[in-house]
């Protein structure tokens, strides 16, 4: 059985080796595929990933000029062939060691999705810094706002770290779509159907490259929000 990791990537030179390393010495299934979906990066992403294909039997790539991180999920779900998907991001945030977490639970209480939190009990942040802890504290805004909303019980609706069955993402053709928050949308249009379970996960600090947030992603969010809304 074949595990999809799937890697956006965007302007993460430094990031395409350390990543793929980490995961084949953290991830203890031996049986998967690593795609990285590339956002138009302007400096050496895509020759980096080129290069590490070179190397190994388990990397696939999609190169797109859309900018997009909703999009560039579905479309490597498209290509790949595992019967669970996983979503992580590039910058080593996210812990490699936690995807067996993920994989441990989807698999043994055969579940739809697990999501990696940020803020469960046993969660680890690293928000040392104040910019972080702003940054921790205005998410949990957003979420109590969200839950409220969308009649949701999930404490981070904005992950961008969860594992899910392939058939579980069927109703793709009622997500909005677009922008940072691919995960909201998939609770919004299956929260009446799915099992899901989240774990806890430890962020760490970014080691390389930049925050993609800015007002642009904010204004989408606030429109996918809506979108659900009105309809």
């Amino acid at each position: 059985m074949i595990i999809s990791i799937i890697i956006p990537t965007l302007n993460e030179e430094k990031n395409i080796f350390k990543l793929y390393e980490a995961i084949k010495k953290k991830f203890k299934c031996k049986s998967y595929e690593i795609i990285y979906v590339d956002d138009d990066s302007s400096d050496k992403t895509q020759s980096k990933i080129l290069s590490l294909k070179k190397q190994k039997k388990n990397v696939r790539y999609i190169f797109r000029k859309e900018r997009n991180l909703s999009t560039a999920f579905l479309d490597g779900v498209k290509i790949s062939r595992g019967k669970y998907i996983v979503l992580m991001d590039a910058d080593l945030q996210h812990s490699p060691n936690d995807i067996n977490k993920l994989y441990n639970e989807i698999t043994k209480k055969n579940l739809d999705i697990v999501i990696g939190s940020r803020f469960l009990k046993n969660s680890s942040n690293y928000s040392k810094s104040l910019k972080s802890i702003i940054r921790l504290l205005l998410s949990k805004l957003f979420i109590a706002i969200i839950n409220y909303l969308f009649k949701l019980n999930v404490t981070d609706p904005l992950a961008g770290f969860f594992i899910c069955k392939r058939t579980s993402l069927k109703n793709n053709k009622l997500l909005y779509k677009k922008g940072f928050k691919i995960l909201l949308d998939y609770l919004i249009v299956n929260r009446k159907k799915i099992k899901l379970k989240e774990v806890p996960i430890k962020v760490n600090k970014r080691h390389y490259g930049n925050s993609k947030l800015n007002i642009k992603i904010f204004l989408l969010f606030v429109r996918q929000c809506f979108f659900h809304l009105l309809k």
